[in-house]
Order: C-alpha cells, then sequence, then structure tokens
C-alpha cells in the first residue's frame, strides 16, 4: 500500500515535470516560423514603382496561450514592420501569413539584418528574424557631369568608369556606340577595367557582380571659343537605360590682353596715341591688327621680352565721343584660324591736354 501511494506520487510528480517543462518550452517559443530567414529578392532601383518590399512568412501560434506582437525592432538599416498583425491577438493554435514590409529608405545595394519581434506575454527567447535583400542601382558613371576648360586648339580627352551591377547568369554590360549621343567626343576605346567582381552574399542561390568598364572619349576637332553646353547620352545593349551626362566645355583664347576696353579721354582730331597692353600667349604667336572700326591703326609693335603689345592709333576727326574697337590677329604655327581679339577703344575728341602714351 505504501509502496503504491509513494508510486503514485512518483508518477504525478514525473507528470507535472515533463507539463511543466513544456510549458516552459511554449512561454519561451510562441511563435513557429516557417523560415526564420526572410529573403526580399533582387531589385533594380529604376524599376521598383515603390520604396517599400513586401514578402510573407507563414507563422504558427503554439496551443499554451494567445500572443499579441507589440513591437518589430530592426537593425538593417531600413524600415521593418509588420502593421496587418501589431497589436492584433493571435488565437492559440492559430496559423497566420505574416506580411512583412521593408521600407528601403533610399538603400542601394545589399541589405542585411535581423528583426526583433517584442511579444506579450514576453518571450524568455528572443523571437528573431533574419532578413536581407539586394537593390541594384542604376548603371553609374564616374565622374557624373563633366566640367572641362581648355584653351582653343586643344584636344579634349577624358575617361569615364562605367558601374554596373548584375546577376551572374546576365551577360556582361556592353557599351552601345552607335545608340548613344556623345557630341562633341568620338569614342577612342572602351574597356572592361574590371568583369565580375562578387559581391558578398547570404543564402541566395543567384549571386550578384558588379561590371566596371572604362570608356575613353575625345574631340578630333577645335570647339570655338566660349561656353559648350551639352548633354551626352550613353546607350548600352540589351538595357532600355540610356545614361545622361552633362557637360559644360569653356574654350578659351589662347591669348589674352590684360584689359578689354581702353578709354584715350579727351584727344585732339586725328591726334595720334600710342597704346601699351600686356599679354599673355603661347610662344610661337605673333600679333597684328586685323580689322579696325572708327579709330585707324598705324602700326602694331610686340615686344617678347616684356609681353607687351604697342598700338600707335590715330583717333577720329569729327568732336564729340566716339566708339571704336581693334580686332588684334593672332598667328600661330601651330593652331590655324585662331580668332581675334577685340579691343574697345573710345575716346573724347576735342582739345588735347596733352599725353602721347597710355600704359595699361
Amino acid at each position: 500500500m505504501e509502496w503504491r501511494d509513494r508510486s503514485g506520487y512518483a508518477f504525478i510528480g514525473f507528470f507535472f515535470f515533463l507539463g511543466g517543462a513544456a510549458g516552459c518550452t511554449l512561454e519561451s517559443e510562441p511563435l513557429r516560423f516557417e523560415s526564420r530567414f526572410v529573403d526580399f529578392g533582387l531589385h533594380r532601383k529604376n524599376e521598383l514603382e515603390e520604396r517599400i518590399l513586401r514578402r510573407s512568412v507563414s507563422i504558427d501560434v503554439w496551443k499554451r496561450s494567445d500572443v499579441v506582437i507589440r513591437e518589430v525592432i530592426g537593425d538593417c538599416g531600413c524600415g521593418l514592420s509588420v502593421r496587418e498583425l501589431l497589436d492584433q491577438p493571435l488565437r492559440a493554435g492559430s496559423a497566420h501569413a505574416m506580411p512583412i514590409e521593408l521600407d528601403l529608405q533610399g538603400r542601394v545595394g545589399e541589405i542585411v539584418g535581423q528583426a526583433l519581434l517584442v511579444t506579450e506575454p514576453a518571450s524568455t527567447t528572443p523571437v528573431i528574424l533574419r532578413v536581407s535583400a539586394f537593390v541594384v542601382a542604376d548603371i553609374a558613371v564616374h565622374p557624373s557631369q563633366l566640367r572641362l576648360r581648355a584653351e582653343y586648339g586643344s584636344y579634349l580627352d577624358e575617361r569615364f568608369i562605367i558601374r554596373y551591377h548584375r546577376l551572374h547568369t546576365e551577360p556582361e554590360i556592353v557599351f552601345d556606340e552607335e545608340f548613344s549621343r556623345l557630341t562633341p567626343f568620338v569614342v577612342a576605346d572602351v574597356r572592361p577595367k574590371r568583369r565580375g567582381i562578387p559581391l558578398r552574399q547570404i543564402n541566395r542561390a543567384d549571386g550578384v557582380v558588379l561590371d566596371e568598364v572604362e570608356l575613353r572619349l575625345r574631340t578630333d576637332q577645335f570647339l570655338a571659343i566660349g561656353v559648350h553646353d551639352e548633354s551626352l547620352e550613353l546607350a548600352f545593349k540589351g538595357l532600355d537605360q540610356v545614361v545622361r551626362l552633362p557637360a559644360t566645355i569653356i574654350i578659351e583664347h589662347p591669348a589674352g590682353l590684360s584689359v578689354d576696353h581702353v578709354f584715350l579721354g579727351r584727344v585732339g582730331p586725328g591726334e595720334h596715341r600710342s597704346l601699351q597692353i600686356p599679354v599673355s600667349y603661347q610662344a610661337e604667336f605673333t600679333f597684328a591688327a586685323l580689322k579696325t572700326s572708327t579709330v585707324d591703326v598705324l602700326s602694331v609693335d610686340f615686344d617678347q621680352a616684356s609681353s607687351m603689345l604697342t598700338f600707335e592709333i590715330r583717333a577720329p576727326e569729327q568732336s564729340g565721343r566716339f566708339e571704336g574697337w581693334i580686332d588684334i590677329h593672332v598667328e600661330g604655327t601651330q593652331i590655324a584660324l585662331v580668332p581675334p581679339i577685340r579691343l574697345h577703344v573710345s575716346g573724347l575728341i576735342g582739345e588735347s591736354h596733352g599725353g602721347s602714351e597710355e600704359n595699361f
């Protein structure tokens, strides 16, 4: 009798021991997931209609008690939420498809992190999901815009790096010269700089690689002096995307005067004046007056040692204020048809108060 009682107590005690152990397991893991890893897949930035990615994962609520998901804490640098099931009682023993939203918030590249689900009743074992996504940026060109400054008579030669993410199963990027708009440039060379650089992947069969292509453009003719605002368009075979590359090209005169306007003051009718103006130039240039208006140029002399241009001019005969200009022709041995430099000249015709030379 005593043995049976003790056996009965022992049996009952063992039953509660198992029940308690099972109860602890249920409380520590209130939710059971089809998979603890949620892969949002690969997406191209220019093809995304919105910045939120969505996936659904199956969950079961263990048959111990109702569960409420109060909060989702993510560490992937993006917004992560389960809004449809947040703060909703999930009945014990029920099954649900839990929609998960990943707000990209402008992120590109590989996104990897974890999401902690805060439940009520609280779980002694953290309810953690691992999440990943890969957002492929548009084709990137470096530099993304051009601002060039060069002297007239110079050929431009620029190099660009084109970067493109693709699946390892997709073909390599190929520049399409025929459908690209490159004016005023022409293609000098296209070559792979790096091919298929593998990027870090987690639990994904489709690997993502990065291609880098070097594109060299050059001009084959001289651009006119002034500012050229261009928009290059780079096309690629098999891709609808066209990369637009704004370009500002400033072509400067290879020679220049220290001033572009000279006021002679009061001069007598037909009076001769000498002007001396410093000039910057290339060594092979010479200067001569080409065309004038209102004022007559009697002589032009260039002193190479002092880089000084000296004009002997004659004022008009008519009285009153006058305005004119002198176009200074630039002659070079290597550059043909260099545009002239224009010097504006003004003054008052009347009685001169002396002075026959102006320095600037």
